[in-house]
């Protein structure tokens, strides 16, 4: 893959049914996606995140913004662990609120 060409992701709303029969992009179901302690190659971009578009109820075109969705990282290492103000960091001891317990609730994978 091409330097920087990879974004971590993008702020993606479901679309959800509406009384009239009509569906639209969920504005009330926000993201939250960390990168702890991930290696990033070359291919991440420096901006990070990507905006995505939804449909309103009236069928109209709607941007949603990585900043307002839960997007961050913490601890990342390699040559697509840039900073930016795209990029947002968690501080340390919110970090220490994303663990395997928090995160999954009790759920194991098998």
């Amino acid at each position: 893959m091409t330097d920087g060409s990879v974004t971590l992701g993008r702020p993606w709303h479901p679309t959800r049914g509406l009384p009239d029969g009509t569906r639209a992009a969920d504005p009330n179901a926000i993201g939250n996606v960390v990168f702890k302690n991930c290696y990033m190659d070359a291919h991440i971009s420096d901006k990070g995140w990507d905006a995505m578009a939804g449909k309103d109820k009236d069928g109209k075109r709607i941007w949603f913004q990585p900043q307002d969705a839960r997007f961050y990282e913490y601890g990342s290492t390699g040559l697509g662990a840039l900073t930016s103000d795209t990029r947002r960091l968690l501080s340390d001891s919110q970090a220490q609120n994303y663990t395997m317990a928090n995160v999954l609730g009790g759920w194991e994978p098998t």
